[in-house]
């Protein structure tokens, strides 16, 4: 009875957390151009403002009608066709502050204040560009609405314009600062700042992404599918080590040069421009370094991942404090894909140190070609599931990139990074226990399963631990971190914490295919999971735009969750199981 009551509990939560999602995007893509929008549960003031939206090249603007006189001076508007929304959906809105009126070519500034405000005129289009502002946000307006500021002194006060016309981004921003500076507003200043340079990052930040995605695509073909083999093989006989490294080094050494040329080739038939395809080499030769990573199956084998977590957070250390620096300096964005180059040869670096500060001589790490040829057989379905993972993971930002473009993988690929951020504990947790698991199989039965459940329940529990609290604080997440122009990212990252409750126990999964010799399961699964990604993308994207690249991959990923192990009889069990897994069956059958 209890278990019944917990997994009705269960349930609701879960159930009321994707009602709250839905809603959400329901609200968003049911408003129009022109519609009227007014959040009556804020604080304050705000529960009476009422903005009218504008959307104009897939972006969404909101400006506040300052007040009723306004407001009745458009004839066409009807305070019941004000549509009531939350928070989180005012936020997704850039507010608008730049208007023109009807027959009058200057653009004004407007700084409101209740009933009143003052608006400032913007006295040439070069003033308009060098301050950082944003033509498609310019609202047109009546002379009611215009005559209702008062009219402050001009913004002129940046000298010699025309020698900035053609200036970097960042002579752009220092520009805009010194103005609000000149002008006393000091708040605007620091505030330009943040939002010129979150702005300029934020398309940066997307050709970046689809650089690291598409070399994901490809680079997952050079690890060979080696780790997990690897590890087992180092669990069953710990002597072949110098062997087992040195053919793994040699491999994935192989692998990366052969990949590049695949690369090439690849580069070749797309579209992007030599910047693009800079950013994409650079990312790639990182994969050179990671043969080194072979030192990491060692110490998972011997149950020792301290190390190599030591190395690890070092390496992380140094590359957030280089990234810092590089924005804080506005460095390139070619400095950012050669940092990833740059951590992995600091991890190359660390891996070796551990390696011989515990006493294992490199020198005797030996390539062996029937070695090599062996674990090859062995482990060409995990690279075919490599490749067909990776589509899982990163066709979704490629496919936007095509599209819709650079912009809208930036502000989709900033959810995603948060919602995958924490994806590595799982992995940590599932590699370190991985040796347990397989010594458990060589003694009891009894053992073996009951460890893979515990595992189990421990990796579906974290997935709603975290997915649950994220889902309800997405939007603030994302406005806190990100800003409004980025608010569309809350809806993405509410749908996509959610594929963490089918990744934690697919990791236990692969785990468990990999003891019982049965990889070939992993590659089936992965590329069933890949067609229907692409398919459901190529689907939703053009429709819903990121939104549906978010539910197209969590749709996916839960279907093959599901679908794949009742083709397999011997795994039918492993629905079951995940069931188990959300009401603690093994303890709560115990009371």
């Amino acid at each position: 009875m209890k278990r019944q009551i917990f997994l009705i509990i269960l349930f609701i939560s879960v159930f009321c957390s994707f009602i709250y999602v839905t809603q959400e995007v329901n609200s968003v893509t049911n408003i129009k151009d022109g519609d009227l929008i007014r959040n009556s549960t804020a604080q304050g003031d705000a529960q009476f403002y009422i903005y009218i939206v504008k959307l104009i090249n897939n972006r969404k603007f909101k400006r506040l009608i300052l007040s009723p006189k306004v407001f009745l001076s458009y004839g066409h508007l009807d305070p019941n066709n004000v549509i009531e929304v939350d928070q989180s959906t005012i936020d997704i809105y850039i507010t608008s502050d730049l208007v023109r009126a009807d027959s009058d070519p200057n653009i004004y500034k407007l700084y409101p204040q209740g009933d009143s405000g003052k608006k400032r005129w913007i006295k040439t289009a070069e003033k308009f560009d060098v301050l950082g502002y944003d033509w498609d946000s310019v609202y047109t307006i009546n002379q009611v609405d215009r005559d209702e500021y008062i009219l402050g002194s001009p913004i002129e006060n940046c000298e010699n314009l025309l020698m900035f016309e053609n200036a970097h981004d960042a002579d752009k921003v220092r520009m805009k600062i010194a103005c609000h500076l000149r002008d006393g507003n000091i708040e605007d200043a620091l505030n330009g700042f943040y939002v010129s340079v979150r702005d300029r990052y934020r398309e940066n930040f997307g050709l970046l992404n689809y650089s690291l995605s598409f070399v994901g695509l490809f680079s997952v073909i050079a690890t060979f599918g080696l780790d997990d083999i690897i590890v087992k093989e180092l669990v069953k006989n710990e002597s072949k080590r110098d062997i087992l490294l040195g053919t793994a080094f040699g491999l994935k050494l192989f692998g990366a040069v052969v990949v590049l040329l695949v690369l090439i080739i690849a580069v070749s038939l797309t579209d992007n421009d030599a910047f693009t395809n800079t950013l994409i080499f650079a990312i790639y030769s990182a994969t050179i370094f990671q043969s080194f990573n072979v030192v990491d199956f060692y110490f998972r084998a011997k149950v020792l991942s301290k190390y190599v977590v030591y190395v690890n957070v070092v390496g992380l250390l140094v590359s957030t404090i280089a990234k810092i620096v590089f924005v804080l300096i506005e460095a390139p964005l070619e400095w950012f894909a050669w940092l990833v180059c740059v951590d992995s040869v600091i991890l190359a670096i660390g891996f070796v140190y551990i390696y011989v500060h515990n006493r294992l001589p490199l020198n005797k790490l030996t390539f062996e070609l029937k070695t090599a040829k062996q674990l090859v057989k062995e482990s060409w379905p995990l690279i075919l599931s490599g490749v067909a993972i990776s589509f899982y993971m990163k066709v979704d930002q490629v496919m936007i990139k095509e599209m819709l473009d650079s912009q809208a993988v930036g502000v989709y690929a900033a959810a995603v990074t948060l919602s995958s951020a924490w994806y590595v504990i799982p992995m940590v947790i599932t590699s370190s226990l991985f040796p347990a698991i397989v010594n458990a199989k060589h003694h009891s039965a009894n053992l073996y399963y009951s460890r893979l459940q515990d595992l189990y329940t421990l990796m579906v529990w974290m997935a709603l631990i975290v997915a649950l609290p994220i889902t309800v604080l997405a939007p603030w997440i994302i406005n806190s971190l990100f800003g409004e122009s980025y608010a569309l990212a809350a809806g993405v990252l509410s749908v996509h914490i959610w594929l963490g409750l089918f990744i934690n126990p697919t990791l236990v999964r692969g785990k468990e295919f990999v003891a019982d010799n049965m990889t070939y399961i992993i590659t089936v699964s992965t590329l069933i999971g890949a067609v229907l990604n692409i398919l459901a993308n190529s689907l939703l994207i053009p429709k819903y735009g990121i939104m549906g690249a978010a539910w197209a991959t969590l749709l996916a990923r839960s279907t093959t969750f599901f679908f794949v192990p009742m083709i397999f009889p011997k795994y039918v069990r492993l629905n079951t199981v995940f069931f188990k897994s959300l009401y603690f069956s093994r303890y709560l059958d115990k009371n």
